[in-house]
């Protein structure tokens, strides 16, 4: 599970330096875990500090509301055990003038549960 203000990095990420969103965010989160946060987000990327091939980012737009969507492979369950294979999918709305931030996680096994998902996520509405 990620947490806010890694979700905020994440957000950032493809168009800030990591300076830059230190300076962004140190009057939301303590500095320490912005830090912790970018470190993750590298970690979880290739040799050129790119995210990995399954983990994929974009920019959408969802009833004129700007999101980053964010999906990756993700097993649930414990480490001794099978556990079930999922993809994640997480819809993030930043705006910093207000500092509001929305976000949408939603798992899915299979391809009918992803169909239903996108259906609802085509209806949200978030007034600005």
């Amino acid at each position: 599970m990620v947490d806010d203000v890694t979700y905020d990095v994440i957000a950032m990420f493809e168009e800030h330096t990591p300076d830059e969103i230190v300076q962004q965010l140190k009057e939301q989160y303590p500095e320490a875990e912005i830090k912790e946060a970018i470190e993750k987000y590298n970690a979880i990327g290739n040799e050129e500090g790119k995210p990995s091939e399954d983990y994929k980012q974009s920019k959408v737009n969802i009833n004129g509301l700007p999101m980053t969507k964010t999906t990756n492979p993700l097993r649930i369950g414990h480490p001794d055990e099978k556990g079930e294979e999922m993809q994640q999918t997480v819809l993030l709305y930043f705006q910093e003038n207000k500092r509001r931030v929305f976000a949408i996680v939603m798992l899915v096994a299979d391809e009918k549960a992803q169909a239903d998902l996108d259906a609802i996520t085509s209806s949200i509405q978030i007034e600005k």
